[in-house]
């Protein structure tokens, strides 16, 4: 693997200052630069963890740091962003010093959006739109099985199929509800 020089050096530096600047934009904006232009050299995981990490930054506001205001009630775009930024760094580096680091936040991106998710199912359920809210159910279930909100979004599938008269498929949710 090269060495990165010394220009290298001084962008991977500028990425760090810039997260340290909270300008996150910039951040990421370099981190994809350096990818680009050095994709070969021996810490690159590096570029690619400070590139989820200022996504996943980005996204946090004054409201939900200093208001306590919930990210899922947000949209979550940059979150899932972010959540594919880790996971490439993890397809791409399995073993880098980053991953246990990468892996939690996934855990975090992975719950906040699928309880987004479920939030939005609710608002359809509000609007007399259950095929909506049982489209958001499904999602959860089908791309976020292993989030904190599967029983949640189990009942909102639930309620979908009683609202359809679905009795049979109601009855086959209800069964992996009581299976949970």
């Amino acid at each position: 693997n090269p060495v990165c020089d010394f220009s290298c050096r001084a962008e991977l530096e500028l990425i760090y200052a810039y997260c340290l600047a909270s300008d996150y934009i910039s951040a990421h904006a370099n981190a994809e630069r350096v990818i680009k232009k050095y994709p070969e050299f021996e810490t690159i995981d590096y570029v690619f963890y400070y590139r989820a990490l200022s996504t996943f930054k980005a996204n946090q506001t004054l409201s939900t740091r200093f208001l306590n205001q919930d990210p899922s009630q947000r949209d979550t775009n940059e979150l899932v962003k972010a959540f594919r930024e880790f996971a490439d760094l993890l397809k791409r580096f399995p073993e880098s010093t980053y991953a246990s680091d990468a892996k939690a936040r996934m855990v975090y991106l992975r719950n906040t959006i699928a309880k987004h998710e479920l939030q939005v199912a609710k608002y359809y359920f509000k609007r007399n739109a259950p095929l909506a809210a049982l489209h958001r159910g499904q999602t959860v279930l089908n791309q976020y099985p292993s989030s904190d909100s599967i029983e949640e979004a189990l009942a909102i599938t639930v309620q979908a199929y009683i609202d359809f008269k679905q009795n049979e498929l109601a009855d086959q949710n209800i069964q992996v509800l009581a299976n949970k």
